[in-house]
């Protein structure tokens, strides 16, 4: 199996964590989730650090961070805006494997709700109400479709998990 890194790519709550997690035990590489990561070196929430800097001031942090980690053996769940800012897209495609995970914006809707009911913040859809949510997704998958269908590969992320890693097993190089 080749050894370059696997870059999940996805809109928010697309399942990109989860997958990435999946695939870790299938093919033995560590995970790494860029929210989290930005989090920690951050020292605050996502949220938090939007709230206090701006959209922009994480966008630039975010840019660092994913180009200061490994590019070998590892399987990276970005976020859900990562590749569509500072050339992040470009970067991950040049340096590694970019795999869209696509789902409907029904089915995201219904997950950012239940995120929300969970209380889950997600600073883009706050002021979004329940009913408009499924039309604000569509919307934002739009503006951000020209990004996303640059991955090397897409995966169909309406399906159960175990579908999905069986799809990104068929599709991934092997070394020879």
């Amino acid at each position: 199996m080749m050894n370059q890194t696997i870059y999940l790519t996805g809109y928010m709550a697309c399942g990109k964590s989860a997958l990435a997690k999946a695939l870790s035990s299938s093919l033995d590489r560590t995970t790494v989730d860029l929210d989290h990561h930005v989090e920690n070196q951050w020292e605050r929430t996502i949220e938090e650090g939007i709230e206090q800097f701006g959209e922009l001031e994480f966008r630039r942090i975010e840019r660092i961070l994913l180009r200061e980690l490994p590019t070998e053996n590892q399987i990276l769940s970005t976020g859900g805006g990562t590749a569509c800012f500072y050339g992040n897209m470009d970067w991950m495609l040049a340096n590694g494997l970019v795999v869209y995970l696509k789902m409907s914006p029904s089915n995201l809707s219904q997950r950012i709700i239940a995120d929300r009911e969970a209380g889950i913040v997600r600073h883009l859809v706050d002021f979004v109400s329940d009913e408009d949510m499924t039309e604000f997704v569509a919307k934002h998958l739009f503006e951000r479709q020209g990004f996303y269908g640059q991955a090397h590969h897409i995966i169909d992320g309406n399906l159960p998990l175990e579908e999905q890693v069986k799809a990104l097993m068929l599709v991934l190089p092997t070394e020879d």
